[in-house]
């Protein structure tokens, strides 16, 4: 669709919009890196989507949040996408697999690795690093 064309940052910007319509009670902040390189939209973008939109929609369906941050950022060579909730933390549930699984499939995917914190009662941390050159897709 039209998606193609646009630069990540705003596709996640969408992205946070229509979880905020799901959840109004949710405080959802999107972060992106003022430096953050413009890039053309490229085959990664929706595998870096896919996971940050499961990691929303977990933060909103199982750890009861009521904030959660987004963040985007270069690090090095390499582009973090990042989902932090305060919610109670996988670590009070009976199945700490939640979405995870296939989270960790798409980043494997992606060619990226994906870091998941979270502490009874602290919330959660998702983390997805994905190498800059599949994030950026073919440009040299």
């Amino acid at each position: 669709g039209e998606q193609h064309n646009r630069p990540l940052p705003e596709l996640l910007e969408s992205l946070v919009e229509r979880s905020r319509e799901m959840d109004p009670a949710c405080e959802i902040r999107l972060e992106v890196q003022e430096e953050f390189p413009s890039m053309t939209a490229s085959a990664a973008d929706t595998g870096i989507l896919g996971v940050v939109q499961e990691a929303l929609t977990n933060a909103r369906r199982h750890s009861g949040a009521r904030n959660v941050r987004v963040g985007l950022r270069a690090e090095g060579d390499h582009l973090v996408a990042q989902v932090a909730d305060d919610g109670r933390g996988f670590g009070a549930q009976s199945d700490p697999g939640v979405g995870l699984s296939s989270m960790r499939q798409r980043a494997l995917r992606l060619g990226g690795e994906l870091e998941v914190e979270s502490e009874p009662g602290e919330g959660t941390r998702v983390r997805l690093r994905v190498p800059m050159p599949n994030a950026l897709g073919d440009q040299t």
